[in-house]
């Protein structure tokens, strides 16, 4: 017993912590948005408080984020996204827009969004790194989630403590990227505004990984299955992979069943038994989902 009263401390701070950061200025908001998806809803503020996370590891006083949201009519979108200091100066402000049709970009709507608020600063830019390596990095921070949000969101919490006074390394950053994706309640399950603003997190940390390395469509899957692009995620999912952690993913986008040496289930072990439960419940049906393109 005693063994275990570590690890439940720190899941009681890191609670208190979820608590403090839901209670201070600025951190509940709701932006009005049509047709967009719990990820993307959130994105344009997230991706931003992420780059400004980055750019005080860097000396740059950013103290937060502050938006508007626009609609000049059903088919587009325009964001106006503040970085204000302590004493509340801007320090800069950018517009992001988009059609409606980018909305069923997948990928491509993200990067762009990014591109926007990155262009025209001096935004930070990881270490280069190969895309192999990037993949890895993904998966590695998946497997940290562990069986439930609160597992996941600890990982996170002490993921950084390494990350200060320099830029994040593109592995680093794909690392919190997979952690994040993967910390998520899934669509199988009741979501809320947390995860919306888990997944815009893990969005952009992987976006901001891919400015130091080649895009990789393969791991934007977990991200657009969570936030209810089932379809994209489906044809953007390229198969099997080496990776343990992302070996339910194959069940669950591609159909079939759990095999000996998927790495789920009898003597293997998944990433948590969240995804088993999800695979499971796959395999229960004894069909095809509607995404699935089948083995």
């Amino acid at each position: 017993m005693a063994t275990a009263l570590p690890s439940l401390r720190g899941r009681v701070v890191a609670f208190a912590l979820m608590l403090l950061a839901n209670s201070a200025p600025a951190q509940f908001y709701a932006p009005e948005t049509q047709f967009h998806d719990i990820c993307q809803r959130f994105f344009p503020v997230e991706a931003a408080r992420v780059l400004a996370w980055a750019e005080r590891q860097n000396g740059v006083p950013v103290a937060e984020i502050t938006f508007t949201v626009k609609r000049s009519d059903s088919l587009t979108n325009e964001w106006e996204v503040g970085w204000v200091d302590g004493k509340g100066k801007a320090l800069r402000r950018v517009t992001v827009g988009y059609a409606r049709s980018a909305l069923t970009n997948g990928p491509a709507f993200y990067r762009a969004a990014f591109a926007q608020l990155c262009n025209g600063t001096n935004t930070p830019r990881p270490e280069t790194a190969s895309v192999d390596a990037v993949e890895k990095a993904f998966w590695a921070g998946a497997a940290l989630a562990g069986c439930s949000r609160m597992e996941g969101l600890e990982a996170a919490f002490g993921t950084w403590k390494g990350v200060k006074g320099r830029t994040p390394k593109s592995v680093e950053c794909a690392q919190m990227a997979g952690l994040l994706a993967q910390t998520t309640t899934h669509g199988f399950y009741t979501q809320s505004a947390l995860d919306g603003r888990l997944l815009a997190r893990a969005a952009a940390w992987l976006c901001l990984a891919e400015r130091a390395s080649a895009t990789n469509d393969s791991l934007w899957p977990p991200i657009l299955f969570s936030a209810g692009r089932e379809h994209q995620a489906s044809r953007l999912w390229r198969g099997a992979t080496n990776d343990p952690a992302a070996a339910w993913w194959n069940v669950l986008l591609m159909g079939g069943s759990v095999g000996r040496n998927s790495g789920l289930g009898g003597s293997g072990r998944a990433t948590s038994t969240r995804n088993d439960a999800a695979v499971l419940l796959c395999n229960h049906q004894r069909r095809l989902w509607p995404w699935q393109r089948g083995t």
